[in-house]
């Protein structure tokens, strides 16, 4: 898990921009990609699927190559979750393939030195269509959801180190303190 805060004087910032103010990184753990990619295939091989679960399970497969997770954190509330890939790619079959549901747009994460390609969205979205196609809740998006509720900035603040607090605690993880800068990312 990493997080931290974003540096607030940047030159070119409008006011009324979000600011970035906290990660939390997960690596994706192999077996349960390759269990997700053997599921979605075999939603694509099914004669009974319809157009819309197959679209879904495309995601899937091309989801199945997300290597690293992000939940972006900004202030005022609202929160991005980043899918970082090996593969271009895969990266840009999943922008196209979310894009027709939500809104997705295309990044790079800059991890130990080497460019990833990375497709980011709104959490919100993502998680409705999560929920709504009976996916699995992770702990971070309990976070997200206990922040972005929030409509008082400071109490949104407050919430969000209280439940990283929590997370780090269950998680057995240091939270790290990390620049989010043009090292860590780049749009």
């Amino acid at each position: 898990m990493a997080g931290g805060p974003r540096k607030q004087a940047r030159s070119g910032r409008r006011a009324g921009e979000r600011v970035l103010i906290a990660e939390i990184c997960c690596m994706r753990d192999p077996e349960i990609l390759q269990e997700l990619a053997a599921e979605a295939l075999d939603i694509l091989e099914s004669p009974e699927a319809d157009d819309l679960v197959k679209a879904a399970a495309r995601g899937e497969l091309a989801m199945s190559a997300a290597v690293y997770k992000y939940w972006r954190f900004f202030m005022p509330p609202k929160v991005e979750v980043e899918f970082v890939f090996e593969h271009q790619q895969y990266a840009n079959e999943f922008a196209e393939i979310v894009g027709k549901f939500i809104d997705a747009r295309k990044a790079t994460r800059i991890i130990d030195g080497r460019a990833y390609p990375s497709v980011r969205v709104d959490w919100q979205q993502w998680h409705g269509m999560k929920v709504m196609l009976g996916g699995p809740v992770d702990p971070p998006d309990i976070i997200a959801e206990n922040f972005v509720e929030q409509k008082n900035p400071k109490k949104a603040i407050e919430r969000l180190m209280r439940d990283l607090l929590l997370f780090s605690m269950l998680t057995r993880t240091e939270p790290s303190s990390a620049d989010i800068d043009e090292d860590h990312y780049e749009e």
